[in-house]
């Protein structure tokens, strides 16, 4: 027994003094790269020529998302035309409910091929007629899966169960790559409080909250001040998840009409969220760090080395946020095998061992959300 503590008292002494070098330590920047999500509810794309029209595209092109998703393409002829405006996004479409609403993907970035899926979300007694569209794109390095969504507006058990069936797709996607980069999006017809959206986020998606810039509301609908519902309820949604909203570094819902007069962004006018839908634009910003795929890699640099070990030995003493931290997602990897569900100076040490060859840098990791 002496011995035995006195090479545990051997192993604990470097283990304080890597700590306490990692303390020291400045902290290395890795590259990153930006992303920009949109969901929007179109309410129609607007005949080709029409005022609709021409203020969608003002939209489309200040905005200048990456990633658009879209919700009410109403009449195929119309959807068409507007995504031939576009040709710089590739772009896929569901087919269409009863009233000729669609749902649609447009990304700057590749789609992968054969990856656009309709989900059906019927069940439980109810039919629903909006399939989910699932989308794949190509990012540099990783994919990134969407779906988009339009919940029905008039029927609570129909939504219900729109919800059900949502929350069992994101579940199985979540279960497969707890790591994996995937967004929810659309126009619910629920607000964020309401037990539907809640099934959403019970599988790990999060509820983050983009503001109008202006005035600091979240609402979504109405859009039109005619109207006696002028932004009554938010009801228009990007659900990130954990390693997604690892990356997220802000966001905005436009609406035209809340800038004074003479701050107008160069190529908007007053009216044009008005003009355009019924609905707002909810952005979604990131930064993407480059590579790093990996568990133990928390700053994404592509590689697990004594920097990752250092950031979060950092983290567990409190010198830094977990939001500092790119990937902090991926910092769970002890004990082996079977995380424990926490960020620690475990985990710290096992990447800096994997960094110097003592342990296998093939780790797995559980999914933590940086709260």
């Amino acid at each position: 027994m002496e011995s035995s503590t006195k090479y545990r008292r051997r192993l604990a002494q470097p283990a304080a003094a890597l700590l306490a070098l990692f303390l020291l330590l400045p902290t290395g920047e890795s590259a990153a790269w930006p992303l920009s999500l949109l969901s929007y509810n179109i309410n129609g794309a607007g005949a080709p020529g029409s005022g609709g029209r021409a203020a969608l595209q003002r939209i489309i092109d200040y905005l200048a998302p990456d990633v658009v998703l879209l919700q009410e393409g109403k009449g195929l002829a119309n959807l068409e035309d507007f995504l031939a405006d576009n040709p710089a996004y590739e772009s896929v479409y569901s087919s269409a409910d009863g009233a000729g609403n669609r749902r649609a993907v447009m990304s700057l970035y590749p789609l992968v091929a054969g990856s656009a899926i309709e989900h059906g979300l019927s069940g439980n007694g109810q039919t629903s007629k909006r399939t989910l569209l699932e989308a794949t794109i190509d990012l540099p390095g990783q994919d990134l899966l969407v779906w988009v969504a339009h919940w029905d507006a008039s029927v609570n058990a129909i939504r219900q169960q729109e919800s059900v069936a949502s929350a069992a797709i994101v579940a199985a996607s979540m279960a497969a790559d707890p790591l994996a980069l995937l967004v929810y999006a659309g126009d619910l017809n629920e607000e964020d409080g309401d037990a539907e959206v809640a099934s959403l986020l019970n599988e790990g998606l999060l509820l983050l909250s983009p503001l109008d810039v202006n005035n600091s509301r979240p609402e979504t609908l109405n859009a039109d001040p005619a109207r006696g519902t002028y932004l009554s309820r938010r009801v228009d949604y990007l659900l990130p998840s954990p390693a997604l909203a690892a990356f997220v570094v802000g966001g905005e819902v436009l609406n035209t009409l809340t800038f004074a007069a003479g701050s107008l962004p160069p190529g908007l006018l007053a009216n044009d969220t008005v003009d355009s839908s019924d609905h707002l634009p909810v952005l979604l910003a990131l930064e993407i760090t480059a590579g790093g795929d990996g568990c133990g890699d928390v700053n994404s640099d592509g590689t697990i080395n004594v920097i990752d070990a250092m950031l979060v030995a950092q983290f567990t003493v409190g010198l830094r946020a977990c939001t500092t931290l790119s990937s902090f997602v991926k910092c769970d990897v002890s004990p082996p095998g079977t995380p424990d569900g926490t960020c620690s100076i475990a985990d710290a040490l096992r990447m800096a061992q994997c960094s110097v060859g003592l342990v296998s840098c093939d780790m797995v990791c559980g999914a933590l959300a940086c709260n």
